[in-house]
């Protein structure tokens, strides 16, 4: 008899624990622009959170504002962010597998040549470009006078071809569909070598600091 009780508790709490599972609303991930990076990586961290019973939905916002919403917990992560923001915001916690890796590249109008072979020191005679938010560029380069954070990789090629900046600092696979999309593939070119190349990584707010072991393996044996 005792058993069978047992047995049956453990149904019921089973089921009490699978419609919960089933009720959770979607984890809210930040992505900052929805580019050919976002694009690569939302399907792999759907699937991720599929494997651990859980659902995400993607919100774009600008870079800064994305960052200070999981911070905050107003959202519930991060979808690509460079390693090391836990140190800096303890609020956050890093899935330790990277999603994706980052091209950090510098954009010329055609005909023009910098040399730009030493890196981001390199860019210290020039006037250039780049997303506000972005911490790889704002870490390496952000202190340089010739720097402009703006709102949009757009905004940025814009302000190239207006000859306001000498170039434009962003992500290879990004800037290129920009380009594409506003006619200046022929105008605009990129500078090789890539400033750096980078790995990638989900970052949750604190109180979803549960779900990393889980997501970690999921992203490792997808």
């Amino acid at each position: 008899m005792w058993r069978s009780l047992a047995v049956l508790c453990a149904s019921v709490f089973l089921a009490a624990w699978s419609m919960t599972a089933g009720a959770a609303p979607p984890l809210r991930i930040t992505c900052f622009d929805v580019g050919p990076l976002d694009a690569a990586a939302q399907p792999r961290l759907r699937a991720a959170y599929a494997k651990i019973g859980r659902s995400v939905e993607f919100v774009v916002m600008p870079g800064a504002r994305a960052l200070q919403a999981t911070v905050n917990g107003a959202t519930d992560g991060e979808l690509l962010r460079i390693a090391g923001l836990e140190n800096i915001h303890p609020e956050l916690r890093r899935v330790p597998v990277p999603l994706i890796e980052s091209r950090t590249t510098a954009y010329a109008r055609r005909g023009e040549a910098p040399d730009l072979s030493s890196g981001w020191a390199a860019l210290k005679p020039y006037r250039f470009a780049y997303t506000h938010g972005t911490r790889i560029v704002e870490e390496h380069a952000g202190d340089l006078p010739g720097g402009f954070a703006v709102e949009s990789v757009r905004q940025a090629f814009t302000m190239l071809m207006a000859r306001r900046v000498d170039l434009v600092i962003a992500e290879s696979g990004n800037a290129k569909m920009h380009l594409r999309r506003m006619r200046l593939d022929a105008d605009v070119k990129a500078v090789r070598p890539a400033l750096q190349v980078t790995p990638l990584y989900h970052y949750l707010n604190r109180r979803h600091a549960g779900l990393v072991p889980g997501l970690a393996e999921a992203l490792r044996h997808p």
